[in-house]
């Protein structure tokens, strides 16, 4: 018998996939896009820094570029200053007033301490200026009387007296109005003179010696 031999598998030849070549230029570009980035990044902030030193500390904020989030900058509220309160004006009835007659005449300080209280003025007092022989009416307003005071005041004083002469100082004895009088419009009355005493001598009686009696022998 002849013996029959194994016969050899078919052999199959390895099958090889071909492989993808990378192209050269790719990783170049790559890196010249993020160079160009940069560039443009450097540029934005470097021109965003000059800007803002320029105008005194309020920057604008920057353009984002390549899709990067900037945040706000934050806001300086600057602070408003409130307006001094106003000192408040003295009431009328508060107002201190001192009325002195400058003309000699009896009662022109009474008289006009009455006119002013109509006014509505009760805190007055009056008496005599050192010297009577004034020729107009003044009258001196404290720096801290108020306008409206002060006017109301002058127009009573202009309706009663010839000449009237106004101003603002300082006024001692913490008095808000001082007032020395003048000659009232159309008044007819003067200074009383004060009687001066005349005295003469009454002459004295001589005494004459009498005669001495004479004796005859």
């Amino acid at each position: 018998m002849e013996e029959t031999q194994p016969r050899p598998m078919p052999v199959s030849p390895e099958v090889s996939f071909p492989q993808p070549k990378e192209p050269s230029g790719r990783g170049s570009n790559i890196k010249i896009i993020i160079a160009v980035v940069g560039v443009i990044l450097i540029v934005v902030v470097g021109g965003w820094l000059i800007l803002g030193n320029n105008s005194g500390g309020a920057s604008p904020s920057p353009t984002p570029v390549g899709g990067l989030s900037t945040f706000p900058s934050p806001t300086t509220e600057t602070p408003t200053s409130e307006p001094a309160p106003s000192a408040s004006p003295v009431a009328k009835e508060k107002v201190k007033v001192e009325v002195l007659n400058g003309t000699g005449v009896p009662g022109e300080a009474s008289f006009l301490q009455k006119e002013l209280e109509k006014l509505g003025f009760e805190n007055i007092e009056a008496g005599n200026a050192d010297k009577q022989d004034a020729t107009e009416t003044v009258a001196t307003y404290s720096r801290e009387l108020s306008p409206e005071l002060a006017d109301e005041i002058t127009e009573k004083l202009e309706e009663l007296y010839e000449k009237v002469r106004t101003r603002r100082a300082t006024i001692s004895g913490d008095f808000d109005v001082s007032i020395t009088t003048g000659p009232r419009k159309g008044g007819t009355a003067t200074a009383t003179p004060k009687a001066t005493s005349t005295s003469t001598a009454s002459p004295k009686a001589s005494a004459t010696p009498s005669p001495t009696p004479t004796s005859t022998n």
